[in-house]
């Protein structure tokens, strides 16, 4: 059977045509828009009985059960469409916009002012930050400064008379206008989620092939964690002799990557390093393979096996000939 390469209709009689549960449950559990569309329900009423004053949603939201304050803020930023980058851009600027440390807004015919707790002098503003991904979403995060600044910016932003937000941002924050409109809350929230739905299917497919192949990953390399801090580790604590490039990136290889391996093969890992002046990348993994020898060097093991590294510079064309998985 050595050098046995199966045909489609081959290959479909061994298969697995649809993704399997384990799969389906892992995205499940990493995605965020099933729980969205779980609890919009519990945003609009939120939404339609917070019209007493522009914050009234705090008191509210925390008498709210299954609903805390980062997923709340994960509503607005959907619906808004103002997630983690363009806050990221837009940080460095809102001290500028907002030099009094105040956001100034009509609301309901009345000027109301909100005085800025966090977001102007914080370093970053991020989903990771804010506690909206994934992680932070599935065990909830209450409300804090920083949240609350984002939450009141995405609702009024619109409406501030004292700073003008970018137009891409400004025209997208206008939410707080319906609070207390609860048809036309429940309208525009469900077209909403209509779009979003749409837009993500193709993101969920993504999601469920990156969770295959990290999968098939931990199925030939068993449940030890081979990493890219690994592959540095081993690398910088050689017994014989140090590696001192930097380690930018690396992929397992081989037989392994391709699904052919045996049980004593070797694992091989294809190892991205900056670029050497008059040094190809070649030169480099003959001369590691040199000093190995040299020193006596032991190879690194892994899960019983040897592992051999093989050295690459960033865009080399001769890495898209391998079959490869990604280290994190």
């Amino acid at each position: 059977m050595s050098g046995y390469t199966p045909n489609p209709t081959e290959l479909k009689t061994r298969a697995s045509l649809f993704w399997p549960k384990e799969l389906i449950t892992e995205q499940e559990r990493i995605s965020i828009i099933p729980v969205l569309i779980k609890t919009q329900d519990r945003f609009i009423s939120i939404l339609d009985v917070a019209d007493r004053r522009p914050d009234s949603w705090k008191t509210i939201l925390r008498e709210t059960e299954g609903l805390p304050a980062n997923l709340f803020l994960k509503h607005l930023m959907v619906l808004t469409d103002v997630g983690g980058e363009p806050l990221k851009r837009l940080r460095p600027e809102l001290a500028r916009m907002f030099p009094d440390g105040k956001m100034v807004f009509e609301w309901k015919g009345k000027k109301h002012s909100y005085v800025f707790q966090k977001i102007l002098s914080t370093r970053t503003l991020s989903n990771a930050s804010l506690f909206v991904d994934g992680e932070s979403l599935a065990t909830g995060h209450e409300l804090d400064a920083a949240t609350e600044d984002v939450i009141m910016l995405l609702m009024f932003g619109a409406a501030a008379i004292n700073a003008s937000l970018p137009q891409d941002i400004a025209e997208k924050c206008m939410i707080g206008s319906l609070i207390g409109r609860k048809p036309e809350v429940q309208k525009f929230v469900k077209q909403r989620y209509i779009f979003v739905s749409r837009i993500t299917s193709g993101a969920r497919a993504n999601s469920l092939g990156q969770l295959a192949q990290d999968y098939v990953r931990d199925m030939l390399l068993g449940h030890a964690v081979l990493s890219l801090r690994w592959v540095r580790t081993s690398l910088r604590n050689n017994s014989g002799f140090r590696f001192r490039p930097k380690v930018l990136d690396a992929f397992v290889v081989g037989s392994v990557a391709k699904g052919n391996f045996h049980v004593k093969s070797d694992l091989d890992i294809a190892v991205i390093i900056p670029q050497k002046k008059r040094v190809s990348a070649l030169r480099v993994t003959e001369r590691f393979h040199t000093r190995m020898a040299i020193t006596r060097s032991r190879y690194p093991q892994f899960n019983g096996r040897c592992v051999d590294f093989q050295f690459f510079y960033a865009g080399d064309p001769a890495l898209t000939r391998y079959s490869r998985i990604r280290l994190k």
